[in-house]
Order: C-alpha cells, then sequence, then structure tokens
C-alpha cells in the first residue's frame, strides 16, 4: 500500500513520517524521492533524499518528477517497485502533482497535511533552505495545488500533540489497511 503525504512547506509531513516509522518500525516504510539540490546540514542520503546529478533525471528510470525552483525532485522506478511489492505501508512526500500521479499509477492513497499558516511559516524559519521553501509554497498556493479537495484524509498538524495527530492518521488510514497492516494506538 502506498499513502501521500501533501502539504505545504512546514506543515509537517516530514515529521510525521518520521514519527509512524519510529513508532511503527515494522510497518511504516520511507519511499525516498531524489533531489538534484546539495543536502541541507540535516539531511542524510538515503534518509530524507537520494541526492543526484540532475542527468539523473534524464533517465527513463525516473518514473515521476518536478521542478521546484532550480532543483528537481523525482521517484525511481526502483524505489516504487520496492514500495508496490512491499507488505508495509510505505508513505512517500510528494507534491500534490507526484500525489496525483501516484493515485493514477499506483493506486495511492492521497493524504492532505494541513496546518494553520502562523504554524507553517514558524516551522520554516527554524530550518535551512528557507528561502526555497517560501517561493515553492507561494508557487504551490499560486498554482492552487494545495486546495484539499480530492484527498482521501486530512490530517492536522497545528497543535504539537503529535499523539494526537498520530491518532488523525491511524483513523483516517484504517478504511484502507488489511489485517498485517493494522497500526494499534495502544
Amino acid at each position: 500500500m502506498i499513502v501521500t503525504l501533501t502539504g505545504p512547506s512546514g506543515s509537517g509531513k516530514t515529521s510525521l513520517l518520521f514519527k509512524l516509522m519510529k513508532r511503527w518500525p515494522d510497518k511504516i516504510h520511507p519511499i525516498i524521492s531524489s533531489t538534484s539540490r546539495s543536502p541541507r546540514s540535516r539531511e542524510i542520503e538515503g534518509i530524507s533524499y537520494y541526492f543526484v546529478d540532475r542527468s539523473a533525471f534524464d533517465s527513463e528510470d525516473m518514473v515521476e518528477k518536478v521542478i521546484f525552483g532550480d532543483n528537481l525532485y523525482g521517484l525511481t522506478r526502483e524505489e516504487l517497485s520496492k514500495a508496490c511489492a512491499s507488505p508495509k505501508i510505505c508513505i512517500a512526500i510528494v507534491d500534490a502533482k507526484g500525489s496525483l500521479w501516484l493515485k493514477e499509477h499506483c493506486g495511492a492513497i492521497r493524504f492532505y497535511i494541513k496546518t494553520a499558516p502562523g504554524v507553517s511559516r514558524y516551522r520554516l524559519n527554524k530550518r535551512d533552505g528557507i528561502e526555497e521553501a517560501r517561493k515553492r509554497h507561494q508557487i504551490d498556493i499560486s498554482e492552487h495545488l494545495y486546495e484539499s479537495d480530492g484527498y482521501d484524509a486530512i490530517i492536522r498538524t497545528n497543535s504539537k500533540n503529535w499523539t494526537k495527530i498520530i491518532k488523525q492518521f491511524v483513523i483516517a488510514i484504517k478504511p484502507y489497511i488489511k489485517g498485517n497492516e493494522i497500526l494499534n494506538l495502544e
């Protein structure tokens, strides 16, 4: 099963994914995107992204790709094949277009991560790459990419209470999961 997390920069997508992986390491698997940009200070190759040369995006192996500013982001055929073959809940952090592509080609379940604009701005101010993230956020808003219509669920990340946020995820995914994928909150 593939689940996409989509939402504005600073909405908590990556934090949610890492919290889910920590809580259920045997049930949650990240789908790692590739990017042509350089790693930021806390990012790790193969965990945050695969940091690749721009020419990698010309390859037929790159099945989904987008441009943000001067950087390319995408998913490889190999990464998606691993996800499709996995018995785990595979989660991809992608933009709205990538989320639609994954729904169309892989049957992905689309979750929209929503937070108050003030919370998002606060989170953006605390990390590297803030200018790129702000530009990307403004482009996404102008293209209406983060309207929550058409998503299978909306996860609200306004609070700092990750137990409540994780509970929202578990409730939203329950209708889609099979017996061996069940996430218990106890």
